[in-house]
């Protein structure tokens, strides 16, 4: 049995990932303490692969410091429940970068979390649920969803579904842990009711749109209140919304002028390419919802640029689906709500 150890918890950035220049600021005083017992374990140094590799994926856009290093792994190290699911992502990463051996491990990891998840969920929708036991959850959840993204798995619909109700039920203000914690997670819950969208029912899709565009409009004034991110992302996100939305909903709908509109913004914007790795997601959705060949054509340049700047798989992913949607006419709508490759990109 590996020994434990009862301690309070406060892990530093130079444990995990010595830094280098330009690299994010140490972690913050705020950052959160959580007294548990915490085993020892044979693969805790997935935790420096999730560091290094995963968390700048999973920060509230720009910000002076990583704020997934700062607040999700003191977390992984205090709860089993939150290094399960640091665990699944991490070798799920590695098995998707051609480490495939690592593939079943992750799998068994994210079992385990999710094992864990539904044993906790009575005992969190209690009131009288442990905060400590309400933030795990909610960051176990968080980091299997991003988990999703990448491995494509089935289970994307079923978390996607539950994002709504834990915004409902979970009071993140009243979780353990600090402001900036509490902060982050409305960001990030936020961002992944807009990223789940295509995956519910229709009604469920209505009372979410009408949240995430209530997020959009918070994260905008944020935006000009702390200067963190440009207000264009804000646009971007309403503009894709607004066009999927309608698409579905009013046949009337032009969505030519609107993404004409978002074509001409993109190229008078100078400031977009600090959050690229978030644009790629609008440009990716603004090509599949493209009704003309010409706008198609524009957003899908513009992903490809990814290809050459980053590498990332993803984005050769995306584009050979939008080659495929593009072949099959009207359908694609359907198609691509319901099909494993959106989800991966």
């Amino acid at each position: 049995m590996p020994t434990k150890v009862k301690e309070d918890l406060r892990l530093p950035i130079a444990d995990l990932d010595p830094p280098r220049a330009g690299d994010a600021d140490p972690i913050a005083s705020s950052a959160v303490v959580v007294s548990r017992s915490v085993p020892s374990h044979p693969d805790q140094w997935v935790m420096n692969y999730f560091a290094e590799q995963i968390t700048p994926w999973m920060c509230p856009i720009l910000r002076a410091d990583n704020e997934c290093k700062t607040h999700l792994l003191p977390l992984a190290a205090s709860s089993e429940l939150v290094f399960d699911a640091v665990a699944a992502t991490a070798f799920h990463r590695l098995a998707y970068y051609g480490c495939p051996e690592f593939a079943a491990k992750g799998e068994r990891y994210k079992a385990s979390a999710i094992k864990g998840l539904l044993r906790s969920c009575r005992d969190v929708c209690l009131p009288s649920g442990s905060s400590d036991d309400r933030l795990f959850a909610a960051a176990t959840l968080l980091i299997l969803m991003y988990d999703e993204m990448v491995a494509a798995q089935d289970y994307f619909t079923t978390l996607a579904r539950i994002i709504g109700s834990m915004r409902d039920f979970v009071d993140f203000s009243a979780l353990a842990g600090s402001p900036e914690l509490h902060r982050y997670l409305v960001e990030q819950f936020g961002i992944l009711t807009i990223f789940s969208l295509p995956h519910v029912d229709t009604q469920t899709a209505i009372e979410l749109q009408d949240r995430a565009l209530e997020f959009v409009r918070d994260f905008a004034m944020a935006t000009m209140e702390h200067g963190h991110n440009p207000s264009f992302l804000a646009y971007c996100w309403e503009t894709i919304l607004t066009v999927w939305h309608n698409q579905k909903h009013d046949p009337s709908f032009n969505a030519s002028g609107v993404l004409d509109e978002l074509c001409s913004r993109i190229e008078s914007n100078s400031d977009i390419a600090e959050f690229d790795h978030y644009l790629t997601w609008v440009y990716f959705m603004a090509a599949a919802a493209s009704p003309t060949p010409p706008l198609r054509k524009f957003f899908k340049d513009r992903l490809f640029c990814h290809t050459i700047t980053f590498g990332w798989k993803n984005v050769a992913m995306m584009h050979d689906f939008l080659q495929e949607l593009e072949s099959v006419g009207s359908e694609w709508p359907s198609r691509l709500q319901s099909h494993k490759q959106y989800i991966c990109a």
